[in-house]
């Protein structure tokens, strides 16, 4: 997974969507894990899919 900075407008949809993957701190910053466990691919699926700026990537899902 990977999040497009340049697109990222800090909506925090996805931290509320998946909270062990994507934190916007309060410096400002979103901070995500670009490699999530297998678990909580499904969150972060829906984290890309409810994205405003489709600024989250994904790559294929973990078997």
């Amino acid at each position: 997974m990977s999040v497009d900075n340049n697109r990222c407008r800090l909506y925090a949809i996805c931290q509320m969507e998946a909270p062990a993957s994507f934190l916007v701190a309060r410096d400002g910053r979103l901070y995500y894990d670009a490699a999530p466990a297998p678990t909580e691919f499904t969150r972060v699926r829906q984290a890309a899919r409810l994205c405003p700026t489709q600024a989250i990537a994904l790559r294929a899902e973990p078997r």
